[in-house]
């Protein structure tokens, strides 16, 4: 490339999008799922069930999980490795689905009407 030659950018080309729900302004309510359905223009029960569906097939990589649970990325990880929980390898990489989530979330519940105290 010369001295006098100058290199030109290509020009950004705003996409765009088509109008949707925006979010609530800070201090307005949130939208429920009725106003959503009706901007979309579809009833309410099919976005209830494109919500259901969209969980469904969700993936959680192990800081999502770790995050939701309340414990350490580490702590998850480690289990992931000595296979002591349920997941999915997705391109080699452990991902949980919101069943695996549940199930870790509910494994060692404790049922306090079952644990009674001793009596001597």
């Amino acid at each position: 490339m010369t001295a006098t030659a100058t290199r030109t950018r290509p020009r950004r080309i705003a996409l765009q999008q088509a109008p949707g729900p925006t979010a609530p302004a800070v201090g307005e309510r949130p939208r429920s799922t009725h106003d959503i359905a009706e901007a979309l223009g579809i009833p309410r029960q099919q976005l209830l069930d494109l919500v259901a569906a969209e969980a469904e097939l969700r993936h959680y990589s192990i800081q999502e999980t770790a995050d939701l649970l309340g414990v350490s990325k580490r702590w998850l990880a480690g289990l992931v490795a000595a296979r002591q929980v349920g997941c999915t390898f997705i391109a080699n990489q452990a991902k949980f689905t919101a069943a695996h989530i549940r199930q870790l979330s509910t494994a060692n519940e404790v049922d306090p009407a079952a644990i009674g105290r001793r009596t001597a």
